[in-house]
């Protein structure tokens, strides 16, 4: 994992699921503990997601309530990211 320090603030990106092996997740990972990021990295048109527990909002406004493992339709120019409500 990759900390990046300028200054006195702290970038921090951290495993989505702590505990659980970074094969499994090394595509998707927390921004601090409210931003979850699942961009696409390989081709096609979707993408599995691991949500975390708690309740979250993706970036076109679905609220999901997790631990869930969930499909999405990611099209090109879409950045799959959810906020933890």
């Amino acid at each position: 994992m990759t900390v990046l320090c300028v200054g006195a603030f702290s970038v921090v990106a951290v495993p989505a699921w702590p505990g659980i092996t970074v094969e499994v997740k090394a595509d998707q990972f927390l921004m601090g503990t409210d931003l979850l990021v699942a961009p696409m990295v390989t081709n096609g048109t979707s993408r599995t997601v691991l949500v975390p527990p708690g309740k979250w909002k993706a970036d076109d406004g679905t609220l999901i309530t997790g631990p869930v493992q969930k499909t999405f339709a990611v099209p090109l120019g879409r950045l799959l990211f959810f906020e933890r409500q």
